[in-house]
């Protein structure tokens, strides 16, 4: 059966940022989710058997910002103690923290 993705997230500083949207899956496969430790050295985003996700969700759970990179190298971003993060990627990503973190993939 196909799920539907359902996001809702609201920003404010001074000012309201409201996002709301919703879409249909085109695959019956569940969301691959995981709470896993992230260390100092670069590691790969383990996306378990959603091989190709729509969306990847990373929340920081730790005490350190986590970097988020597409060659191992150069950060592109980073997820700080508490919040979270939403995107589809285009390829493989890379993790650097120290960090706990939880990541749920889901499917096309």
């Amino acid at each position: 059966m196909k799920q539907r993705l359902v996001v809702v997230e609201q920003v404010y500083c001074g000012t309201v940022a409201d996002h709301r949207f919703a879409r249909w899956l085109e695959s019956d496969e569940e969301p691959y989710g995981r709470t896993y430790d992230v260390g100092a050295e670069w590691r790969s985003l383990d996306t378990g058997w959603v091989q190709r996700p729509s969306m990847l969700t990373i929340r920081n759970d730790g005490k350190e910002a986590v970097l988020l990179s597409l060659d191992a190298h150069v950060p592109f971003a980073a997820v700080r103690p508490g919040e979270s993060a939403r995107f589809e990627p285009r390829g493989p990503l890379y993790l650097r923290g120290p960090g706990r973190i939880r990541v749920v993939a889901y499917p096309e």
